[in-house]
């Protein structure tokens, strides 16, 4: 792990406040259709036998241990600035019996090496933070992943109609107005090839009761590919 000396980012809780942190599996599980959505992400992220994995934003590690499951063979990590939500990623991951490394440690300022990674991944992470931080963030992840290796984000994206926007209101209205206004405005993709990622694609579409949730795939690039850097989805 690289050491970093510099202050840490302010840290957001999961909803918002300490105190609701437990409630974080129930409220999120059946508003964000958390099991389908993740197990898309599983599925775009393809991890192969041996293949190094870092889940940003962990959370209560479903993910992870989602991840662990789905190729036992591989190392996953799951990092998260919150140090009380990591302790129910703990306690669920022992007992899943599934061995997931859990690390405490910022997305702007991944406590990880360059190219330590062969897939990154990240659900509902990017939301809370500011247009600075996200693009911190981004960077972060395209430095720990290995050149092409895999990027999947799952985050809310431009509402699907008036349904959708509408239901989008609550969760701008809980989670921030101005940290939610990229991905409001559909801009979730330019922000994600700004980072310098290529091929960014959006892949799969959710319709939720809180708006519309999108699955992006990306890669970082080899020496000689260049980055999508117009953010256009391919």
């Amino acid at each position: 792990m690289s050491d970093n000396t510099q202050s840490a980012p302010a840290l957001v809780p999961a909803l918002r406040h300490r105190g609701l942190t437990w409630l974080y599996d129930f409220v999120i599980g059946p508003t964000t259709r958390e099991r389908t959505v993740k197990a898309a992400i599983v599925t775009h992220a393809r991890v192969e036998p041996g293949a190094q994995v870092l889940d940003v934003g962990a959370g209560t590690g479903s993910l992870g241990i989602m991840l662990k499951r789905s190729q036992p063979a591989a190392t996953v990590v799951g990092v998260d600035g919150d140090p009380q939500i990591l302790a129910i990623a703990r306690r669920k991951g022992s007992a899943a019996a599934a061995d997931v490394t859990w690390v405490e440690g910022m997305a702007q300022r991944l406590p990880f090496e360059r190219n330590q990674f062969d897939r990154v991944v990240t659900s509902l992470l990017l939301h809370h933070l500011d247009d600075a931080a996200k693009a911190e963030a981004l960077v972060e992840m395209r430095r720990v992943l290995r050149p092409g290796g895999t990027l999947v984000v799952a985050d809310w994206d431009r509402p699907g109609g008036p349904l959708m926007r509408a239901a989008f209101l609550l969760v701008r209205l809980l989670d921030g107005w101005a940290n939610t206004r990229a991905h409001a405005a559909g801009q979730l993709a330019p922000a994600i090839a700004r980072a310098g990622f290529a091929n960014v694609a959006a892949v799969a579409h959710f319709s939720t009761c809180c708006g519309t949730l999108t699955v992006f795939t990306a890669t970082n690039p080899v020496a000689g590919d260049g980055p999508n850097s117009n953010g256009e989805l391919r």
